[in-house]
């Protein structure tokens, strides 16, 4: 909660002592920008129900004390004690965030003119004559960015066109492990399959976490912390590289053991690309 805007009962007094109420906007604007980059009132809302919450919180811890001191309201900081720029302490955790995020098919980065739907998938907000569109792009924006929201399997016959690569028997199962699959203790909350779409995943309280996705983040996460430390010349350019070699590693190792999964399987599916 420190890092969201929201947080009124840090920063805000000592603004107000030290340049008086009228530096009060100029501050707030900074922090919202600041909140919107660190995921600061998003993780609040995603700790208790998101797998990118706890993303956020491994990529805030591989990013250091040193780097992410750099997110200190500067009315905190010490006097005299150097602090990164804020780009060098955000940048790497975007970097890691997002690739986690495409991985794991929360945002497809190569669908933006829908709004990062997911192919196969309906939009988080869908309207009424074409769910794959939205007519609230607002609505849209806020639930699948801010919310972490994804829309619900198309129809199979509108499915299979955008993911020719899963069968009707595949595409079935998981719509049966989505609806119907009560998982651990029979509540539904936290469930998992081997399956999936042709992939091993966990739904935790409804939102997906796959094995290419998991292992991204841990990747990216890993990447960042070798980075920095090996680099200590240049935290920001080493912790950057790093996030997204970790990230390309990490996918790539889970892609493989993905195909070693499906192999063993007595009909092995094709293990389609992200």
């Amino acid at each position: 909660m420190a890092q969201s805007a929201l947080n009124v009962t840090e920063g805000y007094g000592d603004v107000v002592k030290k340049q008086g109420w009228g530096a009060i906007p100029a501050y707030t604007l900074g922090r919202l920008a600041g909140d919107i980059l660190t995921d600061g009132s998003r993780r609040v809302y995603w700790i208790a129900n998101h797998p990118q919450a706890l993303n956020s919180l491994l990529t805030e811890w591989a990013i250091g004390p040193e780097l992410r001191s750099a997110s200190t309201p500067r009315s905190l900081r010490v006097p005299d004690r150097e602090y990164p720029s804020v780009a060098e302490s955000l940048i790497p955790q975007f970097v890691a965030q997002a690739a986690f995020a495409a991985a794991n098919g929360y945002v497809s980065p190569l669908n933006l003119d829908e709004w990062g739907r997911t192919p196969g998938f309906t939009a988080a907000v869908p309207s009424a004559e074409d769910p794959r569109k939205t007519e609230n792009a607002a609505a849209e924006v806020l639930s699948r960015y801010f919310m972490g929201r994804t829309g619900k399997p198309l129809e199979y016959s509108e499915f299979v066109k955008e993911r020719p690569d899963v069968d009707r028997e595949t595409y079935e199962d998981y719509t049966y492990f989505l609806n119907a699959d009560k998982g651990l203790l029979g509540l539904g909350l936290v469930k998992g399959t081997m399956d999936g779409l042709n992939e091993p995943e966990l739904r935790i309280l409804g939102s997906r976490l796959s094995l290419t996705g998991a292992t991204t983040g841990l990747g990216a996460a890993t990447g960042i912390a070798l980075g920095r430390t090996l680099n200590p010349r240049n935290r920001f350019a080493g912790a950057t590289i790093g996030a997204a070699l970790g990230a390309l590693g990490g996918y790539g190792g889970g892609a493989g053991v993905n195909q070693i999964i499906q192999a063993t399987r007595e009909s092995p599916s094709v293990v389609p690309p992200v």
